[in-house]
């Protein structure tokens, strides 16, 4: 029997924003991320990304964040701090899977 990986709205969200967040020039969708995973989902990691904004790690253009230079030097503590909000909300339980 073949095995088969789950994987929940939370992380599939965390490995959307992480992978975007490596593409330097382009950074992630914030509105094409809501489309597809809930704009209640992304709209909770909106602390983490103003608390990485006044660091100086993390830039906004439009609807679209990305790593600053300093954040791509420090990219593993971004995507630790993102992690965490994920970690933090998603055990709270207030939004689940499908929720917008």
């Amino acid at each position: 029997m073949a095995e088969v990986d789950v994987v929940d709205a939370w992380t599939d969200l965390f490995d959307t924003i992480t992978q975007g967040l490596r593409l330097v020039g382009e950074g992630v969708d914030l509105s094409g991320s809501a489309r597809r995973h809930g704009a209640a989902r992304v709209a909770a990691l909106e602390p983490v990304f103003e608390g990485l904004e006044r660091d100086k790690l993390l830039e906004r253009f439009g609807d679209r964040v990305r790593l600053t230079g300093r954040g791509r030097l420090l990219a593993n503590e971004v995507f630790v701090r993102i992690l965490q909000r994920v970690r933090d909300v998603s055990q709270a339980g207030s939004l689940r899977y499908g929720a917008g």
